[in-house]
């Protein structure tokens, strides 16, 4: 009985904390993104999908999941890079999805999981990465592997899966 009784408040702890942090994101100034994608195919797609940068200079691509009409409440996008052109540099999470479950950067691998208390459909932004070319060439940014998870049949639905091509001058 002492042992629930703990389990309890644990998860009770970890949730406010998860909560919390998604208020207090929530007075951060949010990144204006016009969130279309040009298929009705359910997937992560990346916007833009084509980036000219000079080597040195940051530039964002946004995360978009399209659902069409099916509810979700979870996104993971597993994004890969080339380390050798691209350098990740930051996060910004966005309001549609507001339970941040993780980010992680793993030499070109970068996981992006979001979850939302409220139910959503069609496009919405996932968050937006911030990347730095550290090399002139040609880079892609793909969405391989990643999930949508439907609110009610609670599988994964993607079908289409974004890339975004950098052109570093």
């Amino acid at each position: 009985m002492k042992n629930s009784k703990f389990l309890i408040i644990i998860i009770c702890i970890v949730i406010s904390v998860i909560l919390g942090l998604a208020w207090v994101r929530s007075g951060d100034k949010p990144a204006v993104v016009q969130v279309e994608t040009k298929t009705n195919q359910v997937g992560i797609y990346l916007q833009p999908e084509d980036v000219s940068a000079n080597n040195g200079e940051e530039f964002v691509i946004n995360i978009i999941e399209n659902s069409n009409e099916e509810p979700v409440n979870a996104v993971e996008a597993r994004l890969s890079f080339d380390p050798t052109l691209l350098q990740y540099v930051s996060v910004e999470n966005s309001k549609d999805f507001e339970i941040v479950a993780g980010t992680k950067n793993d030499n070109g691998v970068i996981t992006v999981s979001r979850a939302t208390v409220t139910k959503k459909s069609g496009n919405k932004l996932v968050a937006s990465l911030k990347f730095k070319p550290i090399k002139s060439g040609q880079a892609e940014i793909k969405t391989d592997g990643s999930i949508i998870a439907s609110a009610t049949s609670h599988s994964d639905i993607s079908k289409y899966f974004g890339l975004s091509k950098v052109t570093i001058k």
